[in-house]
């Protein structure tokens, strides 16, 4: 490294609060550390299932794997399609494709990052015309915006696909009492590093259908759950479980202060950066936010905007890549435009909202000023 070259800030996950220290300790001191606890595996299940207004629930190791149980209950086999977003967690196409089946990429919407109900219907179709058979529909909710679940749904129901919702970034996240990853016939979350509730790894699989749920069990049941989280990861999700409501109303309500002072900025390009978050923002919905997307104006570098970001003393991270950038065309299915997934592709770039816990909403956007206009506020 040069001398005075600047290096990324350091930022540690959240601490954690009195109550997983606790609960952790706890388990050191019984003892229970060390062994089985099928029952504390039931009774973190069933206070999930509760939490979630669920009827069957089944963790599991990690979200990626609770993705491929859920493809495995859908019947997903090696020959068929599975439709996602063309801009996505890059594991769910891996995931596809660890089944044998090839993903259909669809395109985005044009305001926020998530699946757009339109494209998947028109690829949908085309499939249909070409003697495709489509065996699920991957729908996820990505950073801190959600799917149209109810456009999603009725384009599944209408060609009879089973829809797999993904809502590993979003554990918590209501519209009018309805948590998401409950308005699919499967819906997957994820407890992994930086999650709204984490615990370094774990996943959860959850559906109405008990058919779903008993093909899922039996594809990772020895007579007892394989891949379920250790007793320590259990506790800290238990705990957290508790508070978990009050601390992402909590976190809603400052990144809510800086999207608002962003969207109504008149200085140039800053309130053009929040065009990704999409508009979902009334009453009826309880957001959960993971991450912050914003969108880079015109003729900005992303690896620019990043390092310039440690010098005002946080790191915006990457967006995930288009899907099918750089990727050969035999590994996915497309029937029409992906110029949304594109752009964002090429456009995002992620705020923690972590920084928001210890910073002002004023100085992040003093921050993000200073990058995008080229100046100190």
């Amino acid at each position: 490294m040069k001398p005075g070259a600047v290096l990324p800030p350091s930022f540690g996950a959240r601490p954690a609060n009195e109550s997983v220290r606790r609960a952790v300790e706890a388990c050191l001191l019984d003892g229970s550390w060390a062994r089985y606890e099928p029952e504390r595996t039931e009774r973190v299940e069933k206070k999930l299932a509760n939490y979630l207004g669920a009827k069957h629930v089944l963790l599991a190791q990690s979200g990626t794997l609770a993705m491929e149980l859920a493809l495995h209950a859908a019947g997903v086999k090696p020959g068929g399609l599975v439709a996602m977003a063309a801009y996505d967690y890059p594991g769910n196409f891996h995931t596809i494709h660890a089944l044998g089946a090839l993903p259909l990429l669809v395109d985005i919407r044009a305001d926020s990052p998530q699946m757009c109900g339109s494209s998947l219907e028109f690829s949908l179709e085309e499939a249909k015309k070409f003697g495709k058979t489509v065996q699920a529909v991957i729908v996820s909710h990505l950073y801190g915006g959600v799917a149209e679940m109810n456009e999603i749904a009725s384009v599944c129901k209408k060609y009879s696909i089973l829809l797999i919702e993904d809502a590993c970034q979003c554990f918590g996240a209501q519209e009018n009492g309805t948590h998401f990853g409950t308005k699919s016939d499967i819906g997957i979350y994820s407890f992994g590093g930086g999650k709204p509730i984490s615990v370094g790894r774990g996943g959860l699989l959850v559906t109405s259908n008990g058919v779903l749920r008993q093909r899922a069990w039996l594809k990772v049941s020895r007579g007892v759950a394989l891949a379920t989280p250790s007793v320590l990861q259990l506790a800290a999700l238990e705990a957290q479980l508790e508070t978990h409501d009050d601390e992402m109303a909590t976190r809603a309500a400052v990144v809510g202060e800086l999207l608002n002072n962003l969207e109504k900025n008149r200085k140039g390009q800053l309130n053009k950066i929040t065009e990704f978050i999409g508009k979902k923002r009334d009453l009826s919905f309880t957001p959960v936010f993971y991450r912050i997307p914003l969108g880079m104006p015109e003729g900005f570098v992303r690896e620019m905007v990043i390092r310039e970001s440690w010098s005002e003393g946080f790191a915006l991270g990457e967006g995930f890549r288009a899907i099918h950038a750089g990727r050969s065309s035999s590994r996915f299915v497309r029937y029409g435009p992906l110029n949304h997934a594109e752009r964002a592709g090429d456009r995002l770039v992620l705020l923690d909202p972590e920084y928001l816990r210890v910073w002002p909403a004023g100085k992040v956007e003093a921050g993000l000023q200073a990058i995008f206009e080229g100046k100190t506020a």
